[in-house]
C-alpha cells in the first residue's frame, strides 16, 4: 500500500512545485525565487512531518513525507540554477541563493522538527 501514497504523493508534490515554480518565475527572472521558496516550504513540512513522525501511522509519513515532499523540493534544480547563476558570472547571486537555500533550509526542518517533537512528546 505505501508505494501507491508515495506515488500518489509524488504526484501531488510534483504538481504543487510546477505551479508555484510557474506563477514565480512570470514576477521575478532575476533570482530562482520558485525553488528557494519551494525548498523552503519542504524543508519546514518535512521537519514537521519527522517531529511528528512517532504519532502518525507509517503511511501517513510515506505518503507526505517520502512522497509529497520527495517530488516537491528538488536538490537537482537547484543545483542547476546555482550552476547557471555562476555560468553568467553573477557570483553575488549565486552565493547569496547557495548559502540562503542551505542554512535556511537546514533552520526550518530543525525548527520544524524540535517544536514538533517537543508538542507530541510533551
Amino acid at each position: 500500500m505505501n508505494i501507491w501514497l508515495v506515488s500518489i504523493g509524488g504526484a501531488g508534490g510534483a504538481w504543487l512545485r510546477y505551479i508555484i515554480t510557474s506563477v514565480m518565475a512570470k514576477h521575478s527572472t532575476s533570482y530562482p525565487w520558485g525553488t528557494w521558496v519551494i525548498n523552503l516550504m519542504g524543508s519546514m513540512l518535512l521537519g514537521v512531518l519527522a517531529g511528528l513522525h512517532t504519532a502518525m501511522p507509517d503511511y501517513v509519513y510515506a505518503w507526505l513525507g517520502i512522497g509529497f515532499c520527495g517530488a516537491f523540493t528538488t536538490f537537482s534544480t537547484f543545483t542547476v540554477e546555482s550552476w547557471l547563476l555562476i555560468q553568467q558570472r553573477r557570483i553575488v547571486t549565486a552565493l547569496t541563493y547557495i548559502g540562503s537555500t542551505a542554512l535556511i533550509n537546514i533552520a526550518v526542518a530543525a525548527i520544524g522538527l524540535y517544536v514538533f517533537r517537543l508538542t507530541w512528546q510533551g
